[in-house]
């Protein structure tokens, strides 16, 4: 058993490994865990936040061991761990740089898994979804804030409830996508791009439906090898959500070589493109079955490197293929394995449910543990 913290433990967060473990409370501390053998030893623990810390997260293995920390103080504050510093003593974790733009609490940040820079997202109360680069990977201190991306039209009320969060898809064919719950809607962001942009670089690509309260967390799932995404939900209504995201990709033009008789095909991926053919195609065709046998090479030129698809993809479906009411109650968190198989989720009732698919996209649940 792991001791994490003398508060409602607020989030935790497991690095790429799996043998390190970070949490954080409400007692405004944040504490990291090392694997040994079949143990979890302390590492630090240190009060990293002047109010509850409400999320924490590791950054890609790429980099030094890095965290990021959001809290109700308004403030986001990446944390790098000094190895001279010994265990335990609440100095092994340095402070780097501490965000401040925020005009309320911060409900959860979280650094891009896979982004080229590295790069960290937050949400907060104020309903603005914010994304940071990197300016320079030897200065932890030196960020630009490349998004500033309004959610709501209004901010939230001090005395409603409220609730945000946010994952960056971790597959490579949704690269640096992400998704953002805000109140009772769910959406896929996608980054746009464009060249001489605005500050926002997001725009909504999906909606996920059916949510009938606050959505409490969002998970996107680790889809290696699959052009699809999946998106968990919790949410207050008591369910459990899954969608898949389903999206056309950009054409892929295909270099074809043609010898007199012989038939040229150029394969597309969307059927409206195979479709058509060419006046210049058609001359050809009928030069090849007059008999003309000289070598035509045909060479088209694949544009896919300098063209921004992003821009304007021609459609994005969330599909939505599970909905279960099975904790009984409120759901408060999801989160799924490494290899994007199974799905866990937590409820008010104390009890972890395991999802696994189980026959063409449908989900059920494969096991419970209640303490």
């Amino acid at each position: 058993m792991i001791v994490a913290g003398q508060d409602r433990i607020t989030a935790a967060s497991y690095d790429f490994s799996g043998r390190r473990l970070a949490t954080c409370s409400a007692d405004h501390t944040v504490k990291v865990f090392d694997k040994s053998n079949d143990n979890w030893v302390l590492n630090d623990s240190w009060r990293a936040h002047d109010a509850a810390v409400t999320s924490v997260s590791w950054a890609g293995p790429q980099y030094a061991p890095l965290l990021v920390s959001s809290s109700h103080d308004c403030t986001v504050k990446i944390w790098e761990e000094v190895q001279d510093e010994s265990f335990e003593s609440s100095k092994r974790w340095r402070r780097k740089h501490t965000f401040t733009d925020f005009q309320g609490p911060v409900y959860a940040c979280q650094f891009n898994p896979l982004g080229a820079q590295l790069q960290l997202a937050a949400v907060a109360a104020d309903g603005i979804l914010r994304v940071y680069e990197s300016t320079d990977p030897g200065n932890l201190a030196s960020w630009s804030q490349t998004t500033e991306l309004p959610l709501l039209n209004r901010p939230v009320a001090r005395q409603l409830q409220s609730s945000f969060a946010l994952s960056w898809a971790p597959t490579p064919s949704f690269m640096n996508w992400l998704a953002v719950a805000a109140l009772d809607d769910a959406i896929i962001l996608r980054p746009t791009n464009a060249v001489g942009a605005t500050k926002s670089k997001y725009a909504i690509a999906a909606d996920l439906p059916g949510h009938q309260g606050l959505v409490r967390d969002i998970s996107w799932a680790p889809t290696f090898g699959r052009a699809m995404g999946i998106v968990a939900t919790a949410c207050k209504d008591g369910n459990v959500r899954i969608f898949y995201i389903l999206k056309e990709e950009a054409p892929e033009l295909t270099v074809v070589k043609t010898f007199g008789g012989a038939e040229a095909k150029v394969e597309d991926e969307f059927e409206e493109e195979k479709a058509k053919e060419t006046e210049k195609d058609k001359e050809k065709e009928k030069e090849r079955e007059a008999g003309h046998a000289t070598p035509d090479l045909v060479v088209l030129e694949d544009t896919t490197m300098n063209t921004d698809y992003s821009e304007k993809p021609k459609h994005v479906e969330a599909k939505l293929v599970m909905q279960s009411d099975e904790h009984n109650g409120e759901v408060w968190h999801v989160a799924w394995n490494a290899s994007g198989s199974i799905l866990a989720s937590t409820g008010d009732r104390a009890e972890t449910k395991f999802w696994k698919s189980v026959f063409r996209g449908s989900y059920k649940c494969i096991a419970e543990v209640s303490q």
